[in-house]
């Protein structure tokens, strides 16, 4: 099927296929920044809608391909006239390589190169563009007019040559008669088919002689300078941006390819931010610095799974016991040393060890956002979870953040979880009730694209109240429950000292023994009293330098 053509021509000047059209159409529903864009361009080019899926198609094809002039609608040559230049530009032949194959970067390409065309359109070019496009329509009109009339005249034609033959066979003079009449009736058909037919050459005509006197028009020499400096101007521009962008997307973890859903406002709010917000520039320098850490992490992967060791221990399990303690029961002489040994437990024994070393499940991650953790350690906390995450994503793992400062403030969760090729987040608000429970706050549930929950992640807000444990503790618990999350990492940023209930430790202690699950507390310039806190339900590592290294030390076992 050839799409992008109407009956007499291409309303597209670029050959692009029905996918490719319908992706983009899903670009301009999905963002505000184009949607602006072509509602204030069809009010200034009425063919602007078929100039943004020409540009798409420039910056996204390989290989672009023009059509014929001849066969593209007349009114829509002037987007023909604007591609041209564009591709002839050296600065274009420069960023299209960047471009290519990249819906997110082609967009933003239609973007600058749009808007910049935009500002060159005259009224006088409207009002030319709109009586063609009536002239057009006119023709659709008459070229229906023109079928009709032919197949009423081959009708008409067929009727007169069927009564004409009978006239002949039958000899009788009525039948003379009505072929006669059949043939005036045929005459009249086949005049009013060659009018119609002449009518519609000459709509025809006219239509051409607008589009040449057009196309003259915005051929002029002053014309065509000002349409490339504009041009040229504006694919200048989008390079600057498309390497900015590329920098900003490839210092957070991605590349442009990553972003599967058309974020480019959240792109652009994201550069914008990090521009104004040096906590956040701090965050994305630590960040780029711990990206050989996780890159790495990935290449090792085939190093990870499962550990078997033997434990040794003194006791009186009879399963277990050595071999060689076997031997004095059998011997008369040593059986009452058996049964001593025995009753104190002290027979030795041996036992073969599972163990599924971290790195191969989901990871929960649980940061503390209190007061006392703004500044540095904010900053180092935060480069880490998003290491972290872009870890665990690349793996095909889910991976949950609990955020959490005093009992009364409410959690705030994001959980990433894999979707067919992709991933999808829901962020919600966890708060504690006195009777102890813990429930999802009434309409705090969102549903987000990863990349949106990502930069959230990133630039949630500032640190702020004491430290409690127990609560994300214990929906971290909760999280495990899920099918999602039932063989889970634990990972437990914290500058703060905070108790957990015996029976709390229990459970966690139970969860770590029986289902392998990982619980890892970093401890960031804290003192003594929090490390064996913490070291009751979980292995500790305790960071006074919030350094790359440090934080890479972290990754290599997740």
């Amino acid at each position: 099927m050839d799409h992008g053509r109407r009956s007499h021509g291409h309303w597209t000047t670029v050959v692009s296929d029905a996918l490719d059209q319908a992706k983009f159409r899903n670009y301009l529903e999905s963002s505000a920044k184009l949607q602006t864009l072509e509602e204030k361009g069809v009010e200034a080019l009425p063919t602007f809608g078929g100039l943004m899926f020409d540009l798409d198609a420039a910056f996204l094809y390989p290989t672009p391909v023009m059509r014929p002039v001849g066969t593209v609608l007349p009114s829509h040559r002037l987007n023909a006239a604007v591609v041209r230049q564009l591709m002839d530009l050296p600065e274009y032949k420069e960023i299209h390589p960047s471009t290519e194959m990249d819906d997110l970067l082609s967009a933003m390409a239609v973007i600058e190169v749009g808007d910049a065309v935009l500002k060159l359109v005259t009224k006088e070019d409207e009002e030319k563009i709109r009586e063609m496009q009536e002239k057009e329509e006119e023709i659709n009109q008459l070229q229906q007019q023109a079928d009709q009339a032919a197949d009423q005249a081959r009708a008409a034609g067929q009727q007169a040559q069927d009564a004409a033959a009978k006239a002949e066979s039958s000899g009788k003079p009525q039948d003379a008669q009505v072929a006669v009449q059949a043939q005036q009736r045929a005459d009249a058909t086949q005049q009013a088919a060659s009018q119609a037919l002449h009518t519609l050459e000459d709509a025809r005509e006219m239509l051409e002689d607008m589009a040449s006197d057009f196309a003259e028009d915005i051929n002029r020499p002053e014309r065509k300078a000002k349409m490339r400096q504009a041009i040229r101007q504006a694919v200048g521009e989008l390079k600057e941006q498309v390497s900015e962008e590329k920098d900003l997307l490839e210092l957070w973890g991605f590349n442009p390819g990553d972003v599967k859903e058309m974020d480019y406002e959240t792109i652009h709010s994201l550069s914008e931010k990090l521009k104004a917000n040096q906590k956040l520039m701090k965050i994305a320098e630590l960040l780029g610095a711990l990206k050989p850490f996780w890159q790495g992490r990935l290449r090792e992967k085939e190093q990870v799974g499962v550990e078997i060791t033997d434990e040794n221990y003194f006791g009186n399990d009879l399963l277990n016991i050595h071999p060689a303690e076997l031997l004095e029961l059998a011997d008369p002489d040593l059986e009452d040393l058996f049964h001593l040994k025995f009753a104190e437990e002290a027979l030795f024994c041996t036992r073969t060890k599972v163990k599924i070393k971290m790195g191969e499940g989901p990871v929960v991650i649980k940061r503390d956002r209190s007061g006392s953790m703004d500044g540095d350690k904010e900053v180092w906390a935060t480069a880490l979870e998003l290491a972290v995450t872009n870890l665990v994503t690349r793996d095909k793992r889910a991976s949950c953040h609990i955020w959490f400062t005093a009992k009364s403030e409410p959690l705030e969760v994001v959980e990433c979880l894999p979707r067919g090729s992709g991933m999808q987040a829901r962020r919600y608000l966890v708060e504690w009730h006195s009777d102890g429970s813990q429930k999802v706050v009434s309409g705090s549930e969102k549903t987000m694209s990863y990349f949106e929950a990502y930069v959230h992640i990133a630039t949630q807000g500032r640190a702020n109240g004491g430290t409690e444990f127990y609560p994300p503790v214990s929906w971290g618990l909760k999280t495990l429950e899920e099918k999602e999350f039932a063989r889970s990492d634990i990972l437990l940023l914290t500058d703060g000292h905070a108790d957990l209930p015996d029976a709390t430790i229990r459970r966690v202690n139970a969860l770590r023994e029986e289902k392998n699950v990982q619980f890892l507390s970093v401890l960031i310039n804290v003192g003594s009293a929090s490390h064996a806190s913490v070291k009751r339900f979980s292995d500790v590592k305790s960071v006074t330098e919030l350094t790359a290294e440090n934080a890479g030390e972290i990754i290599e076992v997740l």
